[in-house]
């Protein structure tokens, strides 16, 4: 089994609090077009450690670099050692 160091590679993320708990996760903005392409849309999302923010769930705040968000889905990518959280400004 290959034993990944986790922590390592959040290190460099920004800082997500969540139910008190802060953890490092990366925060994605990718930009996509809605409407028949007449507007940009963000789609916020973190990725994370698996268990590092426990209990995030759909309709849950989370503050993500100093901004406040609401959880709108969880779910684990690959092979469950990651998670991804899609996000809307509160």
């Amino acid at each position: 089994m290959f034993c990944e160091d986790m922590a390592a590679f959040f290190a460099d993320g920004v800082v997500a609090t969540f139910n008190g708990v802060d953890a490092n996760v990366w925060l994605n903005m990718p930009d996509h077009s809605v409407l028949g392409d007449m507007q940009i849309s963000s789609e916020y999302a973190i990725e994370f450690v698996t268990g590092a923010l426990p209990g995030i769930a759909h309709g849950r705040s989370i503050t993500v670099d100093g901004i406040a968000y609401t959880v709108r889905e969880v779910t684990k990518i690959d092979d469950g050692a990651t998670s991804v959280a899609t996000l809307s400004k509160s």
